[in-house]
This record gives C-alpha cells, structure tokens and sequence, in this order.
C-alpha cells in the first residue's frame, strides 16, 4: 500500500483577477510534518481550504489516500480534518458538546455522552496545563483554552490528515511546545500534518518546509 497521504500537482487557482495559487504542489506521506510559509496574499490558505475540499482548484489535481474530495464531507470520509483560525464554537454549549458537533453521525452515535466526556477529559488533560471541565459552557473559557477546545476537537476524530491553517495564534510559548508534542505523537502514528503559516519558529520537531510565494 502506498505511504502518500497527500498528492497535490500543479494546483491554479484564481479569484476574479487575483490569482492565488499559480502551480503549487506537494507531497505529503503518512507520518511527516510539513510547513507550508508565506505571507498574507502568497495562497497559502487557499492550498488548505483544496486539500480540504472547501474549494475547487481552476486546474491540477489533489489526492488524498488516492481521493479526490470535491467537498467538505468526502474530504473527512478520507479523513482530513482542518482547524482554522476562526474557532468556530458553539459559546452556549459544553466543552464536550463542541468537540462531537459536526462530526461524522454515525460515529458520534456509537458514543454515549458518558464516552464522550471522557474522551473529552482524556484529550484535553494531554494538551492543556490546566484542568478542563468537559461540562464547562464554552462562553465561560479563557481564549487560549478556547484554542485547546478547538484542537481537541479535530484530534477526537482521529485523522489520517489534520491541516493547522493558522490556527495556532493563540498559544503562548510553553503550549506551543505541549501542541509540538503532540504533532509528534500524531506523526508517530502515522498521520500526515500540515501547518499552515506565515512564519515558522524554530521548531522541537522535525518538519518539511514549503514556501509559497504568490
């Protein structure tokens, strides 16, 4: 069986008259890291939302596990899960009920809330300093546990790819480096990861790095 997780050649996209990606490829295979650099403007974002079937590609072609998702849903039935910089949660809800909302139907009922609370609390005490209460309303969290929220979310689904597309901000330094962990962990699993960025730090893991220029 093939190791390529990610296959995305030649990819032109356009916006009007803008043009944001102009022959953009990548490589990805199961269990790398990479960074894909650039700044505002340079299509970076553009190349997650294609991955993630959230927008066509004028022309090129994307694979993912020999797929190519056309939407949003057959992008996660190959099993790419993206966290955005927007953190889209649910302020009224619990902690547990953002991070099964939106997941697949089927595999959510397979769960009762007992089970999800405590895949919530198992998640969340890997990644946040701080102890979480699953049933803690949303709206009540601090940003940065917001962030952990967002995370968690993507990382209970058990994806085969997960795309960080700047999704990171709001991390000090120190929970950067328990997200760093984690990603190690993700990519020793055998999961293919992206960020998503305009800059990248100095890195505790090792990455592969592809800089897009607009």
């Amino acid at each position: 069986m093939s190791s390529v997780a990610v296959e995305i050649v030649d990819i032109h996209k356009s916006f009007g008259k803008t043009r944001a990606l102009r022959g953009a490829s990548l490589l990805a295979r199961m269990g790398e890291i990479h960074a894909i650099v650039g700044e505002n403007g340079s299509g970076k974002s553009t190349l997650a939302k294609i991955a993630s079937g959230i927008i066509l590609p004028d022309s090129g072609t994307v694979s993912v596990f020999g797929a190519t998702p056309r939407t949003p849903v057959a992008a996660i039935a190959a099993g790419v899960v993206t966290i955005y910089q927007e953190m889209m949660l649910a302020e009224e809800l619990s902690v547990w009920e953002n991070l099964f909302a939106g997941s697949d139907p089927t595999w959510r009922r397979q769960r009762s809330n007992t089970q999800k609370r405590a895949e919530t609390h198992e998640v969340l005490s890997r990644l946040a300093a701080c102890p979480i209460d699953p049933d803690a309303r949303v709206a009540d969290l601090t940003l940065s546990v917001k962030q952990w929220v967002v995370i968690a979310r993507a990382l209970v689904q058990k994806p085969r790819v997960l795309i960080f597309d700047e999704s990171s901000a709001a991390l000090d330094l120190e929970a950067t480096s328990r997200l760093h962990e984690e990603m190690r962990a993700l990519r020793d699993g055998g999961t293919a990861v992206l960020i998503v960025t305009h800059r990248i730090a100095e890195p505790s893991v090792p990455i592969r790095v592809r800089h897009l220029t607009g």
